[in-house]
């Protein structure tokens, strides 16, 4: 799950490219997968990609993690 992290922690609600919904993220996530050689997403991860993100977002909701800037978009 580090790798899927690292993408989400540049841009969690994929606003530099325009997210529109979940589906968006996980497409972004990937493709940026896809195009690093040297990361390899197990199949479990592949399989539950939708769960694991919005596992990232709960645990920034409740760690208290997400600045103004951050806020979950309407």
């Amino acid at each position: 799950m580090d790798n899927v992290d690292s993408y989400l922690e540049k841009d969690p609600f994929g606003r530099k490219y325009c997210a529109k919904n979940l589906l968006d993220v996980e497409s972004h996530i990937l493709k940026e997968v896809e195009s690093s050689p040297s990361v390899v997403l197990p199949d479990d991860l592949k399989n539950n990609l939708e769960r694991e993100i919005l596992d990232y977002y709960n645990y920034l909701l409740s760690s208290n993690d997400l600045s103004q800037d951050m806020s979950v978009p309407n």
